[in-house]
């Protein structure tokens, strides 16, 4: 929190981080965040107040500040104090040759190591319009009797100015909070002119809001900013949070460093000079009297932001069991998520979160292949378990089901608050709410293996499809009627429409049904050729199923009013799944024996891209990340 402004606090919550951190170790309260450790305590954090650590290029030297008074009561006195690094310890910190007799803050040093930048109080010169607070400069490569001096342009204001930061350009950022901004403080930019600095440039909508942004980094080469603001919804805690966005061809929209961000004031980012660690104040609390400064590694909080608020693709890996998270415009993981063994449905959760069936068998490339299965090992012990995901921050929390063995359906509701999933050995379906990992409803479906299963868009009728038993089971869930629908031998596949018939895809009798779960009753059925057929997925736009066909290792495309073929995609193995996403041009295949990805164009059916290393990439789906929801 920004100690010229109080602010009243509350918290923000978000349903991922309820079914996340509820009951576990890792939740945050008056301590450190996980992953983040206090820097040099007792030596450089105590039970005063330091925030705001910079460092020398050659990260030997820290320079911080300590103030006399406690954490947001004000009145007094900041001193920007100095400490080297000995024999890996940071030695007892003594005032800077610049700083003791005003109230100083907010130490940067320049990336080429002469100039240390900083906020103070001192007077500034007659006439140069500064006042408040200011910015000011230490020349660090002067030597002996070097003094500070006001920074000249358009930087200083009679309002005040905080958190100074250098890029490699020489361009100054701060923070200000100067008449003409959005909020209460803005983020700001003065390239370097003769004699100081040029008209400082508010940062835009993207970076600054109606509320207050106060303090920030900004990378040497300007690529991304780590920032503080008070005020936003996001918030974990209004007083203040931190927020990273990048620099593209403008700032990206900003989004909240969750993972670090604690109940208090999270503020003042440093990064290390070699990239790796950010360094930042937090009071732990609003009732802390002190603030301490933390260090975390950088690059995952890097890796979170860049996803956060962009669609995801989630790719279960069936034998390396994990889920990989994949940036579809790089087609790159972002990260691998660890499960338990034999993953194969997942199902993405509001907000960026996911749920995987964790279904115990699975197939391993390197044992002999059995029947009709290559490489299936049937002796691996069968799963009960569904794991709840966080696919931007990573984590993940497990939920065993209770009398249900071999889970391998799973679908989330449209809210993202309750989880279905199938238990193949018992015939039957469960709910789960995800706030709590409770069951809190099961349905026997009377069919044995029940496989698969998928939700009209009101959440009213689940339809579940056992291929042993070549039917599926629609299952009413306000009147609890479950219903028994006779389709062809390898029910597997399913596929909603938007006006709430489901299309059934059956591999022995190689046809597409379609029914309308009210009835329920079956409306038309036509034949996919032969090859069977494994997996379905919509187009609804053009009125086209995409169908997987193992045997003759192609996708076809098939035309829903007849069933004609529109055009078939040939793959050099069999593909699984398909997955095609209305809002994106692209439509996604596994290829399990290729541990790949194919990436199909949706218009052209050209294969324009591939995502290598998911190891028996098995179910696919897309996560629509929406960072409102998000803690």
């Amino acid at each position: 929190m920004s100690q010229h402004a109080t602010r009243t606090a509350t918290r923000f919550a978000a349903l991922v981080s309820i079914w996340l951190f509820a009951g576990s170790s890792t939740v945050v309260s008056a301590q450190t965040p996980p992953g983040a450790e206090v820097v040099a305590p007792g030596v450089v954090s105590t039970a005063a107040v330091e925030h705001g650590a910079a460092f020398s290029p050659d990260g030997d030297t820290m320079y911080f500040t300590r103030s006399t008074a406690a954490w947001g009561a004000g009145g007094g006195r900041s001193t920007i104090l100095v400490s080297r690094l000995a024999g890996g310890e940071w030695t007892d910190p003594v005032p800077a040759p610049f700083s003791g007799e005003h109230d100083d803050s907010s130490p940067f040093v320049s990336p080429d190591g002469r100039r240390l930048f900083f906020v103070s109080q001192r007077s500034p010169p007659a006439g140069s319009g500064g006042g408040g607070r200011d910015v000011w400069v230490y020349p660090l490569d002067a030597g002996p009797g070097a003094e500070a001096t006001f920074v000249e342009g358009g930087v200083n204001t009679a309002a005040h100015e905080y958190s100074p930061v250098s890029t490699a350009s020489g361009t100054l950022y701060f923070a200000s909070t100067r008449e003409g901004g959005s909020g209460q403080g803005d983020l700001y930019a003065a390239r370097p002119a003769p004699g100081g600095f040029g008209p400082a440039e508010n940062l835009g909508p993207a970076v600054n809001s109606p509320f207050g942004e106060w303090n920030l980094f900004v990378a040497p080469d300007e690529s991304f900013m780590v920032f503080e603001s008070s005020g936003r919804a996001l918030n974990r805690t209004l007083p203040g949070d931190l927020y990273i966005s990048f620099r593209e061809a403008e700032w990206t929209p900003a989004v909240p460093a969750a993972s670090i961000n604690t109940p208090g004031s999270d503020l003042l980012p440093r990064v290390s000079p070699d990239g790796s660690t950010l360094y930042w104040a937090s009071s732990y609390s609003l009732t802390s009297g002190h603030t301490d400064i933390l260090s975390a590694p950088l690059r995952p909080l890097l890796d979170s932001a860049r996803v956060a608020g962009r669609p995801l693709l989630a790719a279960v890996s069936r034998s390396a069991h994990h889920v990989a998270i994949i940036d579809p415009q790089t087609l790159e993981p972002v990260r691998r998520i660890d499960t338990g063994p034999g993953p194969h449905e997942v199902s993405g959760l509001a907000g960026g979160g996911a749920v995987v069936a964790e279904y115990g068998n699975y197939p391993n490339p390197h044992e002999e292949p059995v029947d009709a299965h290559p490489g299936f090992a049937p002796d691996h012990p069968s799963g009960n378990t569904l794991r709840w995901l966080d696919a931007v921050g990573g984590a993940s929390r497990a939920f065993p089901i209770p009398d249900c063995t071999r889970s391998h359906g799973v679908q989330a509701s449209a809210d993202g608050s309750r989880v279905w999933a199938t238990c193949e050995d018992e015939g039957a379906v469960v709910e789960m709410d995800v706030a709590t990992g409770r069951v809190s409803a099961r349905w026997d479906t009377g069919l044995p293996g029940s496989h698969r299963l998928i939700a009209t868009h009101d959440d009213r009728y689940l339809t579940v499809a056992s291929p042993q038993d070549g039917s599926v089971a629609v299952i009413d869930r306000v009147s609890g009627a479950v219903t028994v629908l006779e389709i062809g031998a390898g029910s597997e596949g399913l596929a909603r429409t938007n006006a709430g018939t489901v299309w059934v895809l059956a591999s022995g009798s190689e046809t597409l049904t379609e029914i309308d779960p009210t009835g329920p009753v079956i409306l038309r059925s036509f034949s996919t050729g032969a090859g069977f057929p494994i997996s379905v997925s919509l187009d609804v736009e053009r009125g086209h199923a995409w169908v997987a066909h193992m045997g003759p290792r192609a996708v076809d495309v098939l035309d829903l009013r007849d069933g004609s073929r529109v055009a078939r995609i040939p793959f050099a193995t069999g593909p699984l799944r398909v997955l095609v996403v209305p809002e994106s041009r692209h439509v996604y295949v596994s290829l399990p024996r290729e541990n790949a990805i194919a990436v199909v164009d949706r218009a052209t059916r050209e294969v324009v891209g591939r995502i290598e290393g998911i190891m028996e990439v098995d179910g696919l789906d897309w996560l629509r990340v929406d960072p409102s929801s998000r803690p």
